[in-house]
């Protein structure tokens, strides 16, 4: 269970068919060069849920609907501990994608440099895909 210094995180995996919205952890940020989902931390008082919604729109350009938490899990890195809870989503509108963010089809996945806080989720993933059309 987390405690009040573990980092609470909400995190989208934005579906388009068989296909990921996925970036790039940028220079000077925390795993730089690592791919990741769009995501951050919550603010005070904010649920994973509702940070997932502003920071898919934040990162990405994109407006979002949940469809449903897929997993959650916590991970000890040596900058934290981190409360990950990873959100199937659908954009609710057709927008083009901010870099660092591209679609990335599912099969792709495997061959990327995720952080090992994304083990987990990227196993769910290989074992049970999801497709979601717009």
């Amino acid at each position: 269970m987390a405690d009040e210094n573990t980092i609470v995180v909400g995190i989208g995996l934005v579906w388009d068919g068989d296909r990921l919205v996925v970036g790039v952890r940028q220079p000077g940020s925390a795993l730089a060069g690592r791919h990741e989902f769009p995501g951050g931390k919550c603010h005070h008082g904010e649920s994973p849920s509702l940070a997932t919604i502003r920071e898919c729109h934040e990162e990405t350009g994109l407006t979002v609907e949940l469809i449903g938490l897929r997993l959650r899990t916590l991970y000890r890195y040596t900058h934290g501990h981190i409360d990950l809870h990873f959100f199937d989503c659908r954009p609710s509108a057709e927008t083009p994608l901010k870099p660092p963010f591209e679609w990335r089809h599912i099969r792709e996945l495997a061959s990327l440099h995720f952080p090992d806080g994304n083990a987990e989720l990227l196993a769910d993933l290989a074992r049970r895909p999801f497709s979601v059309a717009r």
